[in-house]
């Protein structure tokens, strides 16, 4: 959806085609089409409806969002030029499920015209999967830094010192070693500075399998009191969320994790991160200049992460500073889409010249 939106609000003339139900926010005058068969058999079974489309709508430029399924599905439908975007479980879980799944995803890979990723770390992974393969763009999936703001707020003396993450409570992503972190970093901080301690809340934003596990054991930590779990939001909604943060934690212990676009958020929002050092968190994360990294699963190392950005103010708020520079530099919406939008043209032009 972001996408698609960033290329109407260009002036790009969008169609979008989906197996899946269109989220809402989506501009006006995008045409949409909804293909009739779901995933995954829709990937094979919708072929013939999806070349009627393209035969009718006759677009310049093909760009499929996901290896795995969609690009099975633009591989079928023999249309050129194609740029392929790979997001993460595509070529991160889909290869190693089985020989045929890996040999599906190359197939689609060697189909595509250009091929798009959204970090480094993930271009790394096509490259273990594709040795030979010519090139790959990075595009990030950045964010709005005039939605994403610092909190004024920040600044006010002996307001609540709010730990927490935005995320869904699966396993994968490593909620219960934030709760565990946060219990034993308040346990040190009160050796150092009682009133300090009193002062930290743990705030958890998301919903998901883990709820009663995640509930339980805050209630068998005594933490009740002072820790929060709030369901899900509306991505307008995250921005606001964000501001009530002083520490933003991504402990996920999944190495699918391609790009950390929370991290860049909280980033972006003057916030410093603590994430586990694997895959993209640690490529949007400078340790030690904008956050800090630390090893996957250690809660002892988690705790004395937040116990240091916890007793120093200051380091907090240069770690903020230093990461929403950062994201200005890297990670600026208008600049990801100025970039994706001149790969589009590249890969029309260089497709229309050896067509001459």
């Amino acid at each position: 959806m972001k996408w698609v939106n960033a290329f109407k609000k260009r002036g790009l003339n969008v169609i979008l085609v989906t197996l899946h139900k269109p989220l809402s926010g989506i501009s006006n005058g995008i045409k949409i089409y909804r293909l009739p068969f779901p995933a995954p058999i829709g990937y094979f079974f919708n072929i013939f409806l999806f070349k009627k489309i393209l035969k009718k709508e006759k677009p310049d430029i093909l760009n499929v969002h996901y290896a795995s399924g969609y690009g099975t599905l633009a591989r079928l439908s023999k249309f050129h030029p194609l740029i392929l975007n790979v997001w993460g479980s595509d070529v991160y879980e889909f290869p190693d499920t089985s020989f045929l799944h890996k040999n599906i995803l190359l197939k689609n890979l060697y189909n595509s015209d250009y091929l798009c990723s959204t970090s480094k770390i993930m271009a790394e992974r096509v490259k273990h999967i594709w040795p030979t393969i010519p090139n790959i763009f990075i595009t990030p999936f950045g964010v709005d830094c005039k939605i994403f703001l610092p909190e004024s707020s920040n600044l006010i003396e002996n307001k609540p010192i709010v730990i927490g993450t935005v995320k869904s409570l699966a396993p994968k992503y490593g909620i219960t070693t934030l709760v565990k972190a946060f219990y034993e970093a308040k346990r040190k901080v009160s050796n150092h500075d009682l009133d300090i301690a009193n002062k930290m809340r743990l705030r958890i934003v998301g919903e998901g399998p883990q709820l009663n596990e995640i509930k339980n054991l805050i209630k068998d930590l005594n933490l009740n009191s002072i820790a929060s779990i709030k369901g899900t939001i509306a991505n307008d909604k995250v921005p606001y969320e964000l501001r009530n943060f002083d520490i933003y934690c991504a402990f996920s212990e999944s190495e699918s994790e391609s790009f950390g676009v929370a991290i860049i958020e909280a980033s972006a929002c003057g916030i410093p991160v603590i994430v586990n050092k694997i895959g993209g968190l640690a490529e949007v994360t400078i340790d030690k200049v904008t956050g800090i990294q630390v090893e996957k699963g250690n809660i002892h190392d988690a705790s004395e992460a937040i116990l240091k950005l916890v007793l120093n103010k200051q380091l907090r708020l240069e770690m903020g500073k230093s990461g929403r520079d950062f994201v200005l530099n890297n990670f600026d919406w208008d600049d990801n889409v100025d970039k994706m939008i001149g790969i589009l043209q590249q890969g029309y032009n260089n497709f229309a010249l050896n067509k001459i």
